[in-house]
This record gives structure tokens, C-alpha cells and sequence, in this order.
């Protein structure tokens, strides 16, 4: 029985390629930003349905913002794709990704104007820096308002950054705790303008100004990396900074043999299984079957899961629904029922909950009962079978 009903999870979840020839991973969009002054374009994946899901209520999704997003657009939505239930794994949740598309990332990313490099040497690249500021306003009062309005999004976000991405990333963990629940900070640029950011890190941190928010910091080998002393030196220095904290969810990883280009794959999958990990719900070897398996048992493991991840998580309605069949199938109707109404308590809005409903009290032979859910999924969505029940059971009352 667990056998099967796994089974049926990992083929419900194969994503839905374009039908154009393509293989298609997300789309590109783009918004004026008033407080940058410029157009910004914005690549975003939103997790694939199965066909045939639109009987369930739509899913809505944690979102990541990803800094240098040309850059690592396609390996963090492989990784979440492997990692999540899109792929089967889930062990951790489906997620959508936002990729912030560069103009200027020197200037939006650093936080004050300083045209030093890590030795010390002016260098005229460096004469526009100091935006980071507006970009940090562009994210909280454009960016992911937008992306509120417009996507199926979940109250839970995620900043991601690399190099000067993250410094950006540390530097609003500090003065913009609250903009995102975690922050993944990739070989960080702290040593910019006199490691200013981790001087001000340093002190947040300790004062425990950030509250409840988690980081994670990826520092690449410094063997290879020999040549910029003072960026090793600054992420090394937040690193024991960070260990001596009580705070566990304040983690970094130091990756041996990696450099500051080659950490962001291992680092991106090591932070999203950190920050994120979450256990698939345990299904008993007897399956529906087991006396301890029902609605609470799975109520109460994603009420689990939501305290530990950061938002409130429900159990999948597909998922809950496959319980119910194989309940009824087994001649389990109050286990079902138990198992169809934590559905309808959680997704309200779903065609499936109500028509499902109507398929229970149908099978009890209430034919009353049958007629009023069947109505109610009705006034959702319209569906042909739907109707021809509605009708077989009206006319033989």
C-alpha cells in the first residue's frame, strides 16, 4: 500500500513541458522601477502542474529572490525542481524563483560609495557604486509587491546572493530583517569599503536585532582564493562571529576545494536543504489501513513542518484526497471523512473538495447530502460528469 501511494505521488508530480517544441522553465517579465529609474527585467519559474490538477484548489508558493539572476536562474530552478516534489524527492517545498536581471550590479549592490577594491586600489569600475540602498527599496516597494499581485505566492521569501549579491544579501539581513525570512549569503564581499556591512553585521547579530530570521553563509577554499587576502579575511571573520552565537539558525559552510566561482552549486543546494529540509510525511507500512494513521496524524505533522520551515504549510490536497479514495476503497467511510474534511478546511475554494464530497455521500447512498456537495462544486467550476450526476440523482428522489 505505502509502495503504491508513493508511486502515485511521484507520477502525479511530473511537470508539464511546452507543447512548442521547448522545454520551458519559466518566463520573463519586467516592471518599472521608480526607484531605480530604469526598466528591470525579473525571469520567474513558477512550479508545473500535472494535467488534470485544475480539479484542485491552485497551489500557492515560497518564493526565492535571486540576485544575479541571468546568472543562476537555470541551476537554482534545476536544483529546486530535483529537490522538491516537482521531481519526487520533497525534501523541500516547490518553491517560485524570481531572477533579478542585471544593469548595474556594482552599483545596486553595494551599499556605499567607495571606488577602493579588496587591496585597496582605486579602480574606476567601482565610481558608480553605492545604489544599494534604492535597490533594497525597489525590492521591498516595487519588486515584491508585484510579484504579490501577480503570482501564487506564499507569505515566506528568501534572499539569495553571491559576491557582491552577497553583501547586499547581509546588508538587508541587517537593516531589513523582516523583508525575508531567510538569507543565503554566497562568498559575500564584506570586505567592501573597510568591511563596513560587517562591522554592522557583527553588531546586529550579537544585539540580537534580526529576531527569528535564518542565514546561511557559503565560504569558498581560501588556498584558492590567496590572492584576496582581506575577502578572506572579512568572511572568515563573520563566520566565527556566527559560530559562537546561540542562534542555530545562523549556520555557514566552508567548501574545500571550491573557489568563489565554483561555491554557488554546492552552496545553492546546500542552503535550500538547510533552510528548507522538511520531512515527507511518514506513512505507515499498513498505509491507510494503520489505526494511527488519520486526519490529525496528518494535521498535526504540517503544523510540525510549519513551525520548523518558517510558514504555515498544508498537507497537499491531492494528497489528502488519495487518503480519502483509498480509505472508501477499503471500506474505512469514517477514516475519509476525516481525511475529506481536513480538505475542506484548508482549501475551501477547491472544486475537488466539494465534488468529492458529493462522491462520499453518494456511495453512502445520502442522496440529499450528494445533491447539495455536487451543487456547491458546481458554483466552482462547471464539469460535464458533474451534471449528469446531478441530474441521475434529482430524478431518482
Amino acid at each position: 500500500m505505502k509502495q503504491l501511494l508513493l508511486a502515485a505521488f511521484f507520477f502525479a508530480a511530473l511537470p508539464v513541458y511546452s507543447q512548442n517544441g521547448k522545454i520551458e522553465i519559466g518566463i520573463i517579465d519586467s516592471l518599472y522601477s521608480t526607484s531605480l529609474g530604469e526598466n528591470r527585467q525579473v525571469w520567474v519559474h513558477v512550479p508545473a502542474q500535472p494535467e488534470g490538477y485544475e480539479i484542485f484548489a491552485p497551489k500557492r508558493y515560497p518564493v526565492l529572490y535571486l540576485l544575479d539572476g541571468d546568472w543562476h536562474f537555470q541551476s537554482v530552478t534545476g536544483l529546486l525542481h530535483f529537490l522538491s516534489s516537482e521531481n519526487g524527492a520533497s525534501i523541500v517545498p516547490e518553491m517560485i524563483v524570481v531572477a533579478v536581471v542585471n544593469t548595474d550590479r556594482t552599483r545596486d549592490f553595494t551599499p556605499t560609495s567607495s571606488t577602493k577594491d579588496w587591496n585597496g586600489n582605486e579602480q574606476r569600475y567601482l565610481r558608480n557604486s553605492g545604489g544599494g540602498n534604492k535597490f533594497t527599496s525597489f525590492l521591498e516597494k516595487e519588486l515584491i509587491p508585484y510579484i504579490d499581485s501577480k503570482y501564487p505566492t506564499e507569505q515566506y521569501r528568501m534572499l539569495v546572493g553571491h559576491s557582491f549579491g552577497g553583501l547586499l544579501v547581509v546588508n538587508t539581513l541587517v537593516e531589513k530583517p523582516a523583508l525575508f525570512n531567510a538569507y543565503v549569503a554566497i562568498e559575500p564581499s564584506l570586505w567592501w569599503d573597510d568591511k563596513v556591512v560587517l562591522k554592522k553585521a557583527v553588531t546586529a547579530i550579537q544585539k540580537d536585532r534580526i529576531g527569528n530570521r535564518k542565514l546561511f553563509l557559503a565560504v569558498a577554499d581560501t588556498v584558492q582564493a590567496s590572492d584576496n587576502v582581506a575577502h578572506i579575511r572579512a568572511n572568515i571573520a563573520f563566520a566565527r562571529m556566527l559560530e559562537k552565537q546561540k542562534n542555530t539558525s545562523l549556520t555557514w559552510k566552508y567548501y574545500k576545494g571550491e573557489n568563489h566561482f565554483t561555491v554557488p552549486l554546492m552552496a545553492e543546494n546546500d542552503a535550500l536543504r538547510t533552510l528548507l529540509k522538511y520531512e515527507p510525511l511518514p506513512i505507515p507500512g499498513e498505509g491507510v489501513e494503520a489505526s494511527a494513521f488519520h486526519a490529525d496524524y496528518v494535521r498535526q505533522h504540517y503544523t510540525y513542518l510549519s513551525d520548523k520551515v518558517g510558514y504555515k504549510m498544508l498537507p497537499p490536497e491531492d494528497m489528502v484526497f488519495s487518503f480519502a479514495l483509498a480509505c472508501m476503497n477499503r471500506k474505512i467511510p469514517e477514516k475519509a471523512y476525516g481525511f475529506l474534511k481536513l480538505n475542506m478546511e484548508n482549501y475551501p475554494n477547491s472544486y475537488n473538495v466539494y465534488s468529492s464530497m458529493g462522491q462520499y455521500y453518494e456511495r453512502l447512498g445520502d442522496k440529499g447530502k450528494a445533491i447539495e456537495f455536487y451543487e456547491k462544486a458546481l458554483t466552482i467550476k462547471d464539469y460535464p460528469e458533474t451534471i449528469n450526476k446531478l441530474v441521475k440523482l434529482r430524478s431518482s428522489k
